[in-house]
C-alpha cells in the first residue's frame, strides 16, 4: 500500500512538473525575443539621433544669419508699411505728402551747323532735372484726390490732378481730371522711349473708366485729346520729333475716345504676362492741320481724321522683365509708328550697406514717318536708338541711373552727332 501511494505521488509530480517546465521555456524565449526587440529599437533610436544631430549641425552653420535676414526683411516691410500710413488733415481727411528730386549729369555730342540746327547745350553739365511735389487725400475710403506739381528748369506747372472713385460695381473705377493716357507704362529709365515722347509722355484732361473680369481687364476714356507739337527725344532741346502735346485747350468740338482690352495672368511658376490692345479716335483741329502744313514740306491735306492703335506686352519671370510696345497713328495724311523692346534683369545684392540691387537694361527702338526726309526738318526723320542702362538701388527710394543713348537718324542728308550720356540720382520721399 505504501509503495502504491509513493508511486502515485511520483507519477502525479512528474505530470505536474511537465507543464511548469514547458511554461518556463516559453517565458525564457519571450524574454530573449523582447531583449532582441529592445536592442533593435535602441539601434534605430541611436541612428535617428545621429541623423538629427547631423541635420542640426548643418542648419547651425548659417541659421542665425538666415533667420536674422528673414527677421530683418519682415521688420523692414512692417516699417515701410507704417511709414506709408495716412496722416490726418486739418479737416479730418487722410492725406499723404511726397515728392521726387532728380539731380543729374548729362553730356551730349556737339553737333555744329547741321541743316536742322545745332546741339543746344553740348557740354557736360550738372543740373536739377526736376522736382515734383504731390499730395494725395482720401476723402472717403473709396474716393481719392491726387495732385502733383512739377518744377523743371523751364517751367513750374500743375502736372497731374484727378479724383478717383474706386470700388464701383463690377470691380471698376472712375477717374476724372488731368491724368496719363491709360497706355502709359511704368518707366525704368530717365530717357523716355521715342514712342513715349511721341504718344504718351504728356497728360490729358478727361475721364477714364477701368475694371477687370479676371484674367481680363478693360479701359475706356473720353478726353479733350492732345494737340500736335514738337519735342526733343533726349535731354538736349534739339532735333525734335512730332509729339502729342499737353496743350489741353479744346480747339474743336471733337473729343478723343479710347478703348483698351487687356489680359493679365500667371502661368506655370513665377511666370507673369500682361497684354494690352488699345485704340483711340478723334479729329484734328484747325491748329493741328495748320501745324502739319507748316512743319512738313509739301504737306497740303485738309484731312482731319485722327486715329491711333497699338499694343503693349510685358512678360516677367522672377527678376527678369521683358517689355515691348507698338503704336501706330494717322494724323490727317501723316502716318507715324513706333515700337521698342526692352529686356532687363535685376540682380539683388546682399551684404553691402548702400547697395541693394543692380539692374542692367537694354532698349532697341524705331520711329518712322511716311514723309520724305528733309535734312532741314528733323520732324520728317526716321529714327533708331539703342539704350544701354544700369539702374542701381542704393537704399529704399534712392536710385542711381546710368544711361547711354546711341541715336541714328535718316535725315536725307548729313548724319547727326547727338549720342547722349546721363548719370542721375533719383530721390523719392
Amino acid at each position: 500500500m505504501m509503495r502504491l501511494a509513493l508511486s502515485l505521488l511520483l507519477i502525479t509530480s512528474i505530470i505536474l512538473l511537465i507543464p511548469i517546465q514547458s511554461t518556463a521555456g516559453e517565458i525564457e524565449q519571450r524574454l530573449k525575443s523582447i531583449e532582441n526587440e529592445n536592442r533593435q529599437l535602441k539601434e534605430v533610436i541611436q541612428e535617428l539621433q545621429q541623423r538629427l544631430d547631423a541635420i542640426e549641425k548643418k542648419s547651425l552653420d548659417k541659421p542665425e544669419k538666415q533667420t536674422q535676414k528673414t527677421l530683418d526683411e519682415r521688420i523692414n516691410a512692417l516699417e515701410k508699411k507704417t511709414t506709408e500710413a495716412w496722416l490726418p488733415s486739418l479737416k479730418g481727411e487722410k492725406i499723404k505728402i511726397g515728392g521726387e528730386l532728380e539731380f543729374e549729369y548729362r553730356d551730349v555730342q556737339n553737333e555744329k551747323g547741321h541743316a536742322a540746327g545745332s546741339t543746344g547745350s553740348p557740354y557736360g553739365q550738372f543740373q536739377i532735372d526736376k522736382f515734383e511735389l504731390y499730395l494725395e487725400a482720401k476723402l472717403q475710403e473709396d474716393v481719392t484726390l491726387y495732385t502733383e506739381i512739377k518744377t523743371d528748369p523751364d517751367e513750374t506747372k500743375l502736372d497731374e490732378a484727378h479724383i478717383t472713385f474706386s470700388a464701383l460695381p463690377l470691380d471698376s473705377y472712375l477717374r476724372l481730371g488731368l491724368q496719363d493716357r491709360f497706355i502709359k507704362p511704368s518707366r525704368k529709365t530717365e530717357t523716355y522711349p521715342i514712342a513715349g515722347t511721341a504718344f504718351w509722355r504728356d497728360k490729358d484732361i478727361g475721364m477714364i473708366i477701368g475694371g477687370e473680369i479676371k484674367p481680363f481687364y478693360y479701359r475706356l476714356s473720353v478726353s479733350n485729346g492732345l494737340r500736335l507739337s514738337t519735342k526733343e527725344i533726349g535731354e538736349d532741346a534739339s532735333f525734335k520729333i512730332i509729339q502729342d502735346d499737353d496743350d489741353n485747350k479744346d480747339y474743336n468740338n471733337s473729343k478723343e475716345f479710347g478703348i483698351g482690352i487687356g489680359y493679365k495672368d500667371k502661368f506655370m511658376k513665377d511666370h507673369k504676362i500682361d497684354l494690352l490692345l488699345f485704340s483711340y479716335l478723334s479729329s484734328l483741329s484747325d491748329a493741328d492741320i495748320s501745324f502739319l502744313k507748316t512743319n512738313l514740306p509739301g504737306y497740303t491735306s485738309n484731312k482731319d481724321t485722327n486715329t491711333m492703335f497699338g499694343g503693349t506686352l510685358e512678360y516677367r519671370f522672377k527678376e527678369f522683365s521683358l517689355f515691348s510696345q507698338y503704336i501706330y497713328s494717322e494724323d490727317g495724311s501723316l502716318e507715324r509708328h513706333a515700337w521698342y523692346i526692352q529686356p532687363s534683369y535685376k540682380f539683388k545684392i546682399e551684404g553691402i550697406r548702400y547697395l541693394q540691387a543692380v539692374e542692367p537694361l537694354y532698349r532697341h527702338e524705331d520711329y518712322n514717318v511716311n514723309h520724305p526726309p528733309s535734312a532741314s526738318k528733323s520732324v520728317t526723320w526716321d529714327r533708331e536708338r539703342n539704350t544701354f542702362a544700369f539702374i542701381i538701388d542704393l537704399v529704399d527710394n534712392l536710385k542711381i541711373k546710368l544711361e547711354y543713348n546711341i541715336n541714328d537718324e535718316d535725315t536725307g542728308g548729313a548724319d547727326v552727332k547727338n549720342n547722349e550720356f546721363i548719370g542721375q540720382v533719383e530721390v523719392k520721399f
